[in-house]
């Protein structure tokens, strides 16, 4: 294998040069021997080795070798003569002006070893490349068995327009878990041509070798018995009101208790929502636990639920901390406990904590959701004996795995209260408020913001916040600051946007001037240096536009516009950043309710053309205010928020509570937060967006990640084998009455019949679908079903139905879809479609659709599957969903596609009015790969 490797990294790295087969083979032959003979020498030979097969492109007949060439929508790379150096390179070409995505070369498999140090480098050049990214090269990570972890830029990405041979660079260290890289390069929603040569991915960390002889032998660290249980009070027996080392953490005034149904023994933990809407409850959390890093440990928890529904059911998770105590990441026993009343079941979980992790605690809840849980019997065992650390120092004994201490006595480290799922995230966060308006309230107005502004902190997300900004008609200032310093958020940096009623009020905008220029900006062009500027928080870039300048000299003129000195400034200012973009302006670009009209949407062309290049320079989020209605739409994929009001409210009949708006950077996201009044701070209002793309980070500043990260592809076969379906599947019907039968036709048994009965209503019992055992786990892939309808003449008049198949979100804040099916409504549609639902807040009827859309195949009438099987398909990649039927593409869809695991659904449901006849559907077979 390493002979192999040396060879053909070898050779190929010098194909742009003669050089001699046999030569190089002995060389190899004697590297081999070498690194065999001495290991130790191994990893230096490696750090100074091109692992790339065919680096220069240069070898190869119709196409290089080692290297492949993946279709993207019909867009292909191509084998090219311009290079850098040698005779060829690979080139990616998008014709037009218009947003798409390319085709990608893709370099073959390299080993790699895990928790490693290797550089990485491309040579790329470009010819009229624009839109909303630029083309980029990626080095990718896989684990053992070819899974995607996650991808890393070679950065900086290359840039708009024509531009000579150029190279980008790239260091990085492997996940714990990576076995495998390639390379790859393409455009992502842009356009252009883009050439690629001389590629390297090479070892710079050697990584650690056995030494050959054996150290001085040094004292072992004895694992925790993997037979003891890790958990004090495990069956929360021992205690008077509560467990003994559990606590009981309060959530809005919602607490667990301490009850005497039990799994075994006389008590239990008991989570308990009232009613049946949707809240977060309280929960129970253990005691800590010592844990060794890079471990394997299974956990488990008995459960029983009674009438448990809503947008989550309850769960049971694991969370790590590192030394410090702060979060890393929780793990969820699964699968979560189920919706109605079931009887006591158990849920496991086996998981490998992290390289940083060193402890551990259990604890429960429900999280949007309603009913009563009960929880018992918890066990957390270590599994294996921790594995070696990365680098491991042979004189330094690692410390042993603490054991608790037999007896229920709590033990001495004081256990942290943490924010219930999701978890806390560390990344910079920001916080929005709008109109107060203090000086029209008098004494009150400042007392009411002072308020808000003591909350802004509490409500936060993170539960930290680097920065607030004040979305304008903050006036007084002077009263607005007044606020501020009297609150607990004085210490951290506060901007100001000019709002309409500071330009009106004296000395307002002097105030704003003489605070901005004791604050770390990047000043906006001469005229409004001082009230246009941007500035970096964290991850997160934002640009502070006075809407309210003439473009010259006055910066505190006439009504809301975008001079083409602020426009071109923004331009310049926002391709200068590869961060996540947010712009603040104080009036609206599309208004609700008040100001429609007399807004930034006063003059639509100027509008529009700010919105453009909002959308051409992958602005994530617009924050303005005006209206005093908080609400949040998206337009071409940009945010548009309107913060609302702070303080002491208006008094003219618009919000009668206070918001504040959130944006924060995770891992793989931008989130999206709003938190309202409801009707105080104690019981708020939350909705959440999350918005994907890169995370940059505040020492490097990488590009947005122009790939999707993919999700976990998780395969199924079921051919109904006689008429069997309960073994994949599960009713996901509101009646709960119609399940599918067994069914046989023509010597055939292995089909299930849906019937949804003559006389049944939509939104009632005008449902009957089963979905995936599990829950959310199902995601890129291709998707297979066969079904027709039973009555060869079905007909159905007056009452709309649609039967297919489908992806769902059922959980978190927003819901995402991925259809295809046949939808009928007789006099208005008969066709197939394609569905697809983006970032949906949970309950909103979506009346202007612009979270929904759909593409149809008009040719497909219900005739053709009127006792006729047909097969329809959908291929669901990064940015894409295809539809197929009978093996046939019919529609592609690249907007509002879905990024997070889904449950698959199959089945019909009336859609509209009564059914009139019986609506039977048979099903042959579902395949998921």
């Amino acid at each position: 294998m390493i002979s192999t490797i040396i060879i053909q990294s070898l050779g190929m790295y010098l194909g742009k040069i003669n050089f001699k087969p046999e030569n190089v083979t002995k060389l190899a032959i004697l590297t081999s021997f070498l690194i065999l003979t001495f290991p130790i020498l191994a990893s230096s030979v490696l750090a100074d080795t091109n692992l790339v097969l065919n680096p220069g492109l240069e070898i190869g007949t119709t196409t290089p070798s080692n290297w492949t060439f993946v279709n993207v929508g019909g867009n292909t790379p191509i084998w090219d003569s311009i290079s850098h150096s040698g005779s060829s390179s690979l080139k990616i070409s998008i014709s037009g002006t218009t947003n798409a995505i390319s085709g990608y070369p893709q370099s073959d498999l390299i080993d790699a070893q895990p928790l490693t140090t290797y550089t990485a480098s491309v040579w790329g050049k470009t010819q009229n490349t624009g839109g909303s990214n630029t083309p980029a090269a990626r080095v990718v990570e896989l684990d053992a068995n070819k899974n995607w972890i996650r991808q890393i830029n070679i950065l900086p990405v290359f840039g708009r327009g024509t531009n000579d041979w150029a190279q980008r660079t790239l260091e990085f260290r492997t996940s714990e878990n990576t076995k495998y890289l390639y390379v790859y390069a393409n455009i992502w929603n842009g356009y252009g041509n883009f050439w690629m040569d001389d590629v390297t991915v090479s070892l710079k960390t050697p990584a650690t070798t056995p030494t050959p002889y054996p150290p001085s032998p040094t004292p072992s660290p004895t694992p925790a018995p993997v037979e003891k249980n890790l958990v004090l009070n495990p069956g929360l027996e021992i205690g008077a009101t509560t467990p003994s080392n559990w606590t009981f953490v309060n959530i809005g005034g919602n607490t667990p208790i301490s009850d005497s149904i039990s799994h075994s023994g006389s008590r239990s933990l008991k989570i308990s929502i009232s009613g049946t809407t949707n809240a977060i409850s309280g929960y129970p959390q253990s005691d800590l636990i010592d844990a060794q890093p890079l471990t394997t440990y299974t956990a488990s928890v008995w459960g029983k639920t009674q009438n448990t529904g809503g947008s989550n059911t309850p769960a049971a998770r694991v969370v790590e901390l590192d030394a410090n105590k702060n979060w890393i990441r929780q793990n969820n026993i699964l699968p979560v406990f189920g919706r109605g009343t079931n009887d006591w079941a158990q849920r496991t979980a086996e998981f490998q904590t992290a390289a940083n992790t060193r402890y551990l605690y259990v604890y429960a809840n429900i999280w949007n959701g309603y009913g009563n849980f009960w929880m018992d019997d918890i066990v957390l065992k270590l599994k294996d004996r921790p594995a070696p650390t990365v680098t491991p120092a042979p004189t330094v004994t690692p410390a042993p795995t603490a054991t608790p201490a037999p007896t229920a006595t709590p033990a001495p480290t004081v256990t942290p209260v943490p924010t219930a799922t999701p978890a806390p995230i560390v990344g910079s966060t920001i916080a929005y408020l709008g109109d107060a308006r203090p000086s029209k309230f008098g004494t009150a107005g400042i007392t009411e913001l002072t308020k808000d502004f003591n909350q802004v902190v509490p409500q936060s997300p993170t539960g930290k916040v680097d920065a607030i900004f004040m979305i304008g008609d903050m006036d007084k200032i002077p009263q607005t600051q007044q606020a501020y310093y009297a609150s607990n958020v004085n210490n951290i940096p506060i901007f100001y946007v000019v709002g309409n009623h500071e330009i009106a009020t004296s000395g307002d905008v002097a105030a704003i001037k003489a605070m901005t220029l004791k604050l770390p900006v990047n000043k906006g062009p001469t005229g409004t240096e001082k009230t246009t500027y941007s500035v970096d928080v964290g991850g997160i870039h934002v640009v502070n536009m006075n809407e309210y300048w003439d473009g010259k000299t006055n910066d505190a003129y006439g009504n809301g516009y975008v001079p083409d000195a602020l426009y071109n400034w923004m331009s310049t200012d926002l391709s200068g950043t590869t961060k996540y973009k947010i712009v603040l302006g104080h009036e609206p670009l599309y208004p609700k309710k008040r100001h429609v009209g007399d807004s930034l949407d006063a003059n639509t062309a100027n509008r529009d053309k700010l919105q453009n290049l909002f959308v051409s320079k992958d602005v994530k989020v617009f924050v303005g205010a005006h209206t005093h209605y908080a609400t949040v739409n998206t337009v071409g994929g940009v945010y548009h928020v309107d913060a609302g009001i702070s303080g002491q409210k208006t008094v003219d009949g618009e919000d009668s509570y206070a918001s504040i708006f959130y944006t924060h950077t995770t891992e793989n996201s931008l989130v999206l937060t709003w938190k309202h009044e409801n009707p105080t701070w104690s019981t708020p209002k939350v909705v959440t967006y999350t918005i994907g793309g890169a995370t940059p980070t505040t020492s490097v500043t990488p590009a947005p990640t122009a790939t999707p990260a993919p999700i976990p592809i998780f395969k199924l076969s079921d051919e109904f084998t006689n008429g069997n379906w309960q073994t994949n599947w599960v009713i996901d019907s509101p009646a709960g009455n119609l399940v599918p039968a067994a069914y046989a036709e023509n010597g055939k048994t292995d089909l299930i019949l849906f019937t949804v009965p003559k006389g049944s209503q939509a939104g009632k019992d005008g449902t009957n679908k089963i979905m995936t055992k599990g829950g959310d786990k199902f995601g890129y892939g291709t998707y297979e079903a066969r079904f027709k309808f039973a009555d060869t003449n079905f007909q159905n008049s007056n009452t709309g139905i649609y039967v297919g198949m489908g992806l769902w979100n059922f959980d978190g804040p927003t819901q995402q879809e991925v259809m295809m099916g046949f939808y009928y409504n007789p006099g208005a549609h008969d066709y197939i479609e394609v569905l697809t639902t983006k970032n949906r807040p949970r309950g909103s009827t979506d009346t202007s659709n612009i979270y929904h859309s759909k593409i149809v195949d008009p040719n497909v009438v219900v005739k053709d599957f009127s006792g006729v099987f047909r097969t329809i398909k959908i291929v669901y990649e990064p940015g894409k969903v295809s539809g197929y039927l009978d093996g046939n593409l019919i529609l592609t869809k690249t907007d509002l596609i879905p990024t997070e695991p889904m449950t698959f659904v199959i089945g019909g449901r009336v859609t509209g009015g009564t059914l009139s006849s019986d609506l039977k559907v048979v099903w042959d077979f579902v395949k998921i790969t």
